[in-house]
Parts: C-alpha cells; sequence; structure tokens
C-alpha cells in the first residue's frame, strides 16, 4: 500500500483522468471548473460516475446544484442526495485510488486555501472498508431520477457563491 500527502488539485485531475472502471465522489462543495471538467470528461467516456452530495449544503447550496446540472446535462453521472449534511470530501478511483482530506472540489479549495489531502493506492482492504461506509451512505441517500431535480437553483445566488470563492484572498 502506498498512502501519501498530496497537493489536492493536481492528484484529483490526475486520478480522474486516468480512471477508467468507476469515480466514486462524496463531496460537501462542487464548482471547480476543472474538477468539473475531468468528471464530466471521465462519464462521457464512459466510466461510470457516482457522486453523493448534500441535499441541503449549509453553504454553497445554489453553486452546488448549479455544478451538479450542468456536469448532468454533458454527461451521464449518477447523483444521490443525502438528507445529512455531507462534509466529508472524498474521491475514489477505479477501486483502487482513494483521496480523501480537507479539500472540497470548490475553487476556494482548489485555488485559494491550504488543503491537505491523502491518497492511498492499492490498499485492497482499506478500499474494502471503504466501500463498505460509501455503501452504507448511498443506501440512506435519495437517487436524482432526473436531471430536472439538480435544476432547481438560483442562478443569482450560483453566481455570487462562486464569485465569493474566488475573491475571498481580497476581504482579508
Amino acid at each position: 500500500a502506498n498512502a501519501h500527502l498530496i497537493a489536492s488539485a493536481p492528484a484529483m485531475l490526475e486520478a480522474l483522468r486516468q480512471a477508467r472502471e468507476s469515480v466514486y465522489i462524496e463531496m460537501a462543495y462542487l464548482g471547480d471548473p476543472d474538477i468539473s471538467a475531468a468528471i464530466t470528461t471521465a462519464a462521457a467516456a464512459g466510466v461510470p460516475v457516482r457522486v453523493l452530495f448534500s441535499r441541503a449544503a449549509n453553504v454553497g447550496n445554489d453553486l452546488n446544484y448549479r455544478t451538479m446540472y450542468q456536469i448532468c446535462r454533458r454527461a451521464p453521472v449518477d447523483v444521490t442526495f443525502s438528507d445529512r449534511m455531507i462534509h466529508s470530501k472524498l474521491i475514489l478511483v477505479d477501486d483502487r485510488v482513494a483521496i480523501f482530506g480537507s479539500a472540497n472540489i470548490s475553487v476556494f479549495s482548489m485555488q485559494k486555501a491550504a488543503e491537505l489531502d491523502i491518497v492511498i493506492r492499492d490498499d485492497p482492504a482499506f478500499i474494502v472498508a471503504l466501500k463498505a461506509v460509501v455503501e452504507q451512505r448511498l443506501s440512506a441517500g435519495t437517487p436524482v431520477r432526473s436531471i430536472d431535480e439538480l435544476g432547481h437553483y438560483s442562478r443569482i445566488l450560483a453566481t455570487g457563491q462562486q464569485l465569493h470563492q474566488k475573491m475571498t484572498h481580497l476581504v482579508s
């Protein structure tokens, strides 16, 4: 097994770009355009992609919905809502590479914040244990049956939430 501390965005992008069999994402906040593009590309190439996110995030909810709506308009992605606030940050690729830690896949986390993630590769026992938690969370969630369920967001709030993430460094 290999475990390494990593720079979040490059490792996430690399893992998503190398995905061939499956991608599972469990994330509090979404919205980074590069990560969104990598998710879309994987799904459009036929890699099954599953995403679990909060039905009602404590902040940034409109941006989460807009991001998932845009991804799902471009490629087939299996989305599940959690009625609990998802605060975990996990990407599991091909049941072989797990990336988790502090980074969301938001503009703020990918471009502004000092995040710390861990990547674990080729540790079958860990992956089995992780997948048991994933399946439990998915089974407690509600599958999104139609892209229309993701389309109910405020464009103004989503844009404001994205701008806030991009401009956070100017406010301090």
